[in-house]
């Protein structure tokens, strides 16, 4: 069932990149329609006495999330394998 899933969902992607013209345009689109939900949910489920706390984290390191998340990751494997 999750292969079917996926392939399903790959499929469609390739047919959205193909119908837009440009793969990159498509990508940004699709991750602006899905991250900003996402976060909006995030920060509804904080609650308001929460969010500062969340947005002060977002502040101090958005710079980081520029870098991507393979470094990140790579870091926070390393320090658990010790």
């Amino acid at each position: 069932m999750n292969a079917a899933i996926i392939a399903i969902y790959t499929v469609v992607d390739g047919i959205g990149v193909r119908a837009s013209g440009n793969a990159l345009q498509y990508v940004a689109a699709l991750f602006l329609v899905d991250g900003l939900p996402y976060f909006a949910l995030v920060m509804w489920r904080r609650g308001k006495a929460r969010r500062p706390a969340a947005w002060a984290y977002m502040r101090k390191r958005w710079p980081l999330a520029l870098l991507g998340t393979p470094r990140r990751w790579a870091r926070t494997a390393s320090r658990c394998g010790r």
